[in-house]
């Protein structure tokens, strides 16, 4: 602790009263009196942005005046400021290039113990970010689907349930029209009534169709109406089952609901089976 307090000593000392001078053995070399004071006005907005807290700002403004000024001081100083703001890794990569000539200058007879609070402050850093990112990895967030209501669910198996039986209903009776004849009724007839040879040309002699077209037009239907009768009877089943499982889930009473197709040469039809 007491070395922090020293630090945050040595670092507001630093900003207040180490103003760019040129050094005993080695006189600065500013390119021009407009480049000169360019770099002190620069230097002065880095003071009060350091005192501000700023230490990002201080550390932009302390680079342009060493851009103005080639002074070490500025650098220096940008250290400081990189050491309150805890970019403790741009700290060395300054120091990496400025300390040789810094150990010359008898302004920065403390660059050595300077280096070491930077290295210090990176070696207690790195074990606390490895934990972390063990801790993430030990324990990733998991994802969970939203939760789902009972009712929900409920309400969901009775409007499927529902559906499939309206549309088993409605294809039942498609296939029930369809199988009793009634839209190919004159073909029918003429089937009916041509049995015989002598009344196949009575009923066909003029007609630009013969019995067999007329016979393959009833198959045709026959097939259709046995088709929607099937899909029909499986759909309406399916949604009653549907149904039945709904309202088991919250009733105990015990009901069925069966939908059996009744296919034969003369009838096309289902028979639907309860018990509530």
């Amino acid at each position: 602790m007491t070395k922090y307090f020293r630090l945050a000593a040595a670092i507001i000392v630093a900003l207040t009263f180490i103003a760019p001078t040129a050094a005993a053995d080695e006189p600065a070399q500013v390119e021009s009196p407009d480049a000169e004071q360019q770099a002190a006005e620069a230097y002065s907005e880095a003071s009060e942005a350091y005192a501000a807290g700023q230490f990002d700002r201080a550390a932009e403004l302390l680079d342009l005046a060493f851009d103005y000024d080639p002074d070490l001081i500025y650098r220096y100083n940008q250290l400081l400021a990189y050491l309150g703001m805890a970019d403790y890794e741009a700290g060395i990569a300054l120091l990496d290039e400025y300390q040789k000539a810094m150990e010359k200058d008898a302004r920065f007879d403390d660059i050595g113990e300077l280096r070491e609070e930077f290295e210090e402050a990176i070696a207690e850093r790195e074990p606390r970010d490895e934990a972390r990112q063990e801790q993430q990895l030990e324990e990733p967030a998991a994802i969970s689907a939203p939760p789902t209501t009972t009712d929900e669910a409920e309400d969901s198996g009775n409007l499927l349930g529902w559906t499939m039986v309206g549309s088993g209903s409605a294809l039942l009776a498609g296939g029930l029209v369809i199988g009793s004849g009634v839209l190919i009724g004159d073909q029918i007839d003429r089937i009916e009534g041509s049995r015989t040879a002598e009344s196949q040309q009575q009923i066909y002699g003029g007609e630009p169709i013969d019995r067999q077209d007329d016979l393959d037009t009833l198959r045709t239907h026959r097939i259709l109406s046995a088709v929607l009768l099937s899909v029909g009877a499986v759909a309406s089943a399916t949604g009653g089952l549907l149904l039945w499982r709904s309202s088991s889930s919250t009733d105990d009473t015990t009901s069925s609901l069966r939908l059996d197709p009744m296919l034969d040469d003369d009838r096309r039809g289902a028979v639907l089976h309860g018990r509530f």
